[in-house]
């Protein structure tokens, strides 16, 4: 395994051709120069040998450190401003915590002998160009012994993928979401799934109980389905102006069906963006979809995600001309009116519609109480009942991320200025207007107001020139089902 390394050189001057296949070319090199090996080629996304490794199940050692291609780049560090335990007292220095950032590795171009239980193998890990998207391999040498003879794979490598494959599933650490023509392990996802419940989503409880029932209720009736004789998938959308808990409900579902056993994945997609263009990626999503069901996919913004140019082949993915077996589909959309009638509304693709219109006024009221449940862990600001029902009076027509705008915006603003008060609620009774956070709370709420009045100017100049309005009208009247 030492001198001159043919599959880099062929890797390093493969760029320049006019037409580039990097599997290909790799392929062709490393058979070249290994001809008495056997080679397997793999998905990173579905046997992480690298974080195999790193675990502790195996060994990794790199191999000509001066063909190493790697791009480190550092997770910017953020700034905790939400988390209601972070929020200074009035006397605290007013500043923002600074979070420490990570570093990443992204391998360009990786070689490693690698060593699992008694075997040892030779990994390249590589970057490129195949089958008109970029993506990345593993590809796997290996001796071949006498159970070999008459395969063109090795029974010693398919045992280390598989066991590779099995530990990734178990891990349940990251989830895989699809951006830039690439699937990528999400860590911050994850764990902003799973610290997230139904608890924290201000929704009527039948929608609640209907949605619950509907996504983990399909993942409990493949028999149902196979007697029926009918596939086994399904499609939900989830509708409604931003900010009033669509994200939220997915990441409540995905946590959900995270904690079952056994666990359901999820596949979460962003964009189409990336490679060589969108039907690449969407192949890509859906080959990964059925080799990980049963599994959840979503589909985030799914108006902009399938435009003209590809819904006809978005649409054969959908109906499965291979088999969807196993595959939940979600989709979410600000503006189901500009959705393709043949994507929304037929049959058997998506089969069930969930609005997400503005509150109703008791559950703006149920959002304050909320807020008032975390903030009396502080005893910073006195924050009687009454105060929920009187915001949530002049908050008609707010969606929750305008109700969650008000409160950051008076909170921070009250910190700001030093400005807290505690009263107890038994002194406060008819006097909110002795209450700061009421004062700040209801100049915010008239703040607001005003940007959503010009938001509603702005559409209704768009609507009258004859394009389609941005906005759903605001009949808060909660629609579960077909619609």
């Amino acid at each position: 395994m030492s001198g001159p390394d043919m599959a880099y050189e062929k890797y390093r001057t493969h760029f320049g051709n006019n037409s580039v296949d990097t599997e290909a070319a790799m392929v062709s090199a490393l058979r070249l120069q290994y001809p008495s090996l056997k080679l397997t080629t793999c998905d990173p996304a579905v046997h992480d040998l690298i974080g195999f490794a790193a675990a502790g199940k195996a060994k990794l050692t790199i191999l000509d450190p001066n063909a190493h291609r790697v791009i480190r780049q550092v997770k910017q560090a953020s700034r905790k401003t939400v988390d209601m335990n972070l929020l200074p007292q009035p006397d605290a220095p007013r500043f923002m915590e600074q979070e420490e950032g990570s570093f990443s590795n992204q391998v360009k171009f990786g070689r490693y002998l690698y060593k699992w239980e008694d075997q040892e193998y030779l990994v390249y890990l590589v970057d490129g160009i195949s089958s008109g998207r970029w993506c990345s391999h593993y590809y796997i040498l290996c001796e071949a012994c006498q159970e070999d003879e008459k395969s063109m794979s090795s029974k010693a490598t398919d045992r280390l993928m598989y066991a590779a494959a099995s530990w990734a599933m178990e891990s349940q650490d990251e989830i895989l979401v699809f951006n830039h023509g690439r699937w990528e392990k999400d860590k911050e996802l994850f764990k902003s799934v799973k610290s997230t419940s139904w608890e924290d989503v201000i929704l009527e409880q039948e929608m609640k109980t209907s949605l619950v029932k509907d996504v983990e209720g399909f993942f409990d009736a493949k028999e149902i389905y196979k007697d029926l004789n009918v596939p086994w998938k399904r499609g939900i959308i989830l509708h409604g102006e931003p900010g009033n808990g669509k994200t939220l409900s997915l990441r409540a579902l995905m946590h959900g069906l995270g904690v079952r056993t056994p666990a359901i994945p999820t596949l979460y997609v962003k964009t189409f963006e990336g490679g060589f263009g969108h039907q690449p990626s969407i192949r890509a999503i859906f080959t990964k979809a059925r080799l990980t069901a049963p599994c959840l996919l979503i589909f985030e913004d799914i108006d902009s995600l399938v435009v003209e140019t590809v819904r006809s082949y978005f649409l054969n993915e959908v109906d499965g001309l291979e088999a969807n077996d196993g595959i939940m589909i979600v989709a979410t959309t600000n503006h189901l009116e500009k959705l393709d009638p043949a994507l929304a509304h037929r049959p058997s693709r998506f089969d069930k519609k969930c609005h997400f219109p503005c509150p109703k006024k008791q559950e703006r009221v149920m959002y304050c109480r909320y807020w008032r449940n975390h903030l009396a862990k502080k005893n910073i600001y006195a924050f009687p009942d009454a105060m929920c029902e009187a915001i949530a009076g002049i908050t008609e027509d707010f969606s929750f991320a305008y109700l969650k705008e008000l409160f950051l915006s008076a909170l921070l603003g009250l910190a700001r200025d030093a400005a807290g008060v505690v009263m107890e609620e038994e002194d406060v009774g008819k006097e909110l207007e002795k209450l700061v956070l009421w004062r700040r709370a209801r100049d915010e709420a008239k703040l607001l107001r005003k940007d959503l009045k010009s938001k509603s100017k702005v559409e209704s100049k768009v609507g009258a020139i004859g394009e389609e309005e941005d906005i759903i009208p605001r009949s808060c009247q909660r629609t579960v089902g077909p619609v």
